[in-house]
């Protein structure tokens, strides 16, 4: 084999290797978003802290807890299955997944379509967090 051609296969063979590896990268990132549910209780962290998003229609009230980031959640991304919880006892299950100190903000003026409960429940969920160590941050 001339050492053109070779180092041209080389080239080659080098390039579907890195092709392969990010691929597996991105499996590994969804396996990793789904396994996120069995973590254990009081054990989930996030460098960002986490937004809390809720609404109500016909069926109750939804809620979605979603890592902090630096950049606009659209409601079809908190509202997909998955995502969103179904009533108070799955919020509940939800914070109790995130560690002592973990800071989660409580917005409704982010996303359009989200809605705070009544004054009673924010305090419910509030005195909830601090009796799990969590730091609950309200936007009004």
């Amino acid at each position: 084999m001339k050492p053109v051609t070779a180092s041209l296969v080389l080239l080659v063979l080098m390039f579907l290797a890195a092709c392969n590896r990010t691929q597996d990268t991105t499996i590994t990132q969804v396996e990793d978003q789904v396994a996120i549910e069995s973590i254990a209780d009081a054990s989930l962290t996030s460098m960002k802290g986490w937004e809390l998003y809720s609404w109500r229609d016909a069926n109750g009230w939804y809620f979605a807890l979603v890592e902090g980031t630096n950049r606009l959640k659209t409601f079809e991304e908190i509202s997909a299955p998955g995502v969103a919880v179904l009533g108070w006892t799955a919020l509940e299950r939800k914070l109790s997944r995130l560690a002592t100190g973990e800071e989660i903000l409580w917005s409704i003026r982010k996303v359009r379509g989200t809605a705070f409960p009544v004054e009673d429940r924010l305090r419910t969920i509030k005195s909830i967090c601090e009796a799990r160590g969590l730091v609950l941050s309200i936007d009004r």
